[in-house]
């Protein structure tokens, strides 16, 4: 019985993933216009394309050019479909790294030691029984690059995991930042484990160099990119990105910048204790909902442990330093299925979750949970995709 419902399950989330990615080829298409401007040796964007897509928000205009102030690392994902093909779409390289999550959830869980149908059940809770069901659904930049994110934090636990070579967990890190800059947080995790686990002086040395060099050199090219743009390696364009004068994003920007600890209750709010609902017509709130709403499973990743181990206590060093981050963010995010920036975070919380599950052997207990709240978030997205 529980292979019937976990096919069915994941049946209805992948039919999902193609009705709202591969249904809308031809969507937010914003990196696909900076890979062709890579191709055609230039930076920005051209007008003309920004103006067919309808809106300015969010891109930056610096000396009558327009910019995608976002991580660069999509795009030039997409500059050998362009030139090869002279074409390419967002929307299947979103549902790609889609089933690349899903599959990297399921081969993390395999490595920590579960048999295939149980690492199937948490790949399940992870994918569609968590936040991540919003960016797995939602078509957007914002979205892939969440995704590419989290994808790349799971292969660097694989690898970490499995073979554990610095090298290679520095790459995924490294390509992490080059999607979204807040990675650099996910490397925390890895340096503490290095730092207090129990290898000798020198070999923790030798290790964290080899880790560290990859994500130098990705930083160091973000900052070549930044100085072509904008004249400073450390001017990334966020800081004076589109926004509608009317929103309380602009206010909280143009009032505190980009980070200010004056935003943590106002963004808790939205990220833990949301409601869904908002409005006469009992649509589903875009501008987010409660994390532990799409997530309840994700509630066991904050237990309190009897002994503590220093992967553990990494782990939620990491998450602590990640909220805070988010928490202080001027926005808690817009149009969006519960938290987004929350997908970034849910890696660590998976693999705390993993551990907590194998210390206390009650997967078998917790499948009816997992299932329900698959199956109540893709209800939810539903209702969210017709009102929102």
């Amino acid at each position: 019985m529980e292979y019937l419902v976990l096919g069915i399950l994941a049946t209805a989330g992948l039919a999902l993933v193609e009705a709202f990615n591969l249904a809308k080829v031809n969507c937010h298409q914003h990196f696909v216009w900076l890979a062709e401007s890579f191709l055609n040796g230039r930076l920005d964007i051209p007008v003309k394309l920004v103006a067919e897509y309808g809106t300015i928000i969010d891109f930056t205009v610096r000396h009558g050019r327009i910019y995608w102030p976002l991580g660069p690392l999509p795009a030039v994902l997409f500059v050998p479909f362009v030139s090869v093909t002279g074409v390419a779409t967002h929307a299947l390289f979103q549902a790609g790294s889609a089933f690349a999550v899903a599959y990297l959830a399921y081969r993390l869980a395999k490595v920590e030691g579960f048999k295939a149908i149980d690492a199937g059940w948490l790949t399940l809770a992870f994918v569609l029984g968590s936040v991540m069901i919003g960016p797995l659904l939602l078509i957007g930049p914002w979205n892939l690059a969440h995704l590419l994110t989290a994808a790349l934090f799971l292969s660097a636990f694989v690898e970490w995991r499995a073979k554990d070579r610095p090298w290679v967990i520095g790459a995924g890190l490294a390509l992490a930042v080059a999607a979204r800059l807040t990675a650099l947080l996910g490397g925390l995790f890895f340096i503490l484990t290095v730092i207090f686990g129990r290898r000798p002086p020198a070999a923790k040395m030798r290790y964290l160099a080899a880790m560290v060099a990859p994500i130098i050199v990705v930083l160091g090219l973000l900052g070549v990119y930044n100085q072509a743009r904008f004249g400073s390696p450390f001017d990334s364009g966020y800081g004076d990105s589109i926004l509608n004068p009317s929103s309380f994003e602009y206010q909280s920007r143009a009032a505190n910048g980009l980070f200010s600890l004056v935003n943590i209750p106002r963004n808790a709010y939205f990220y833990f204790f949301k409601s869904p609902l908002t409005g006469p017509s009992g649509g589903l709130d875009s501008r987010g909902f409660s994390f532990f709403l799409l997530s309840p499973l994700f509630l066991l990743a904050f237990a309190p442990k009897k002994r503590p181990t220093g992967e553990w206590a990494a782990a939620m060093t990491t998450v602590a330093a990640q909220l805070l981050l988010f928490l202080s963010y001027y926005t808690p995010g817009a149009y969006q299925f519960g938290p987004r920036f929350m997908s970034e975070v849910a890696p660590f919380l998976f693999l705390i979750l993993l551990g907590t599950l194998k210390e206390k052997d009650r997967l078998g207990q917790l499948k009816p949970l997992i299932a329900v709240s698959a199956a109540v978030n893709m209800v939810l997205f539903l209702i969210f995709a017709g009102t929102a």
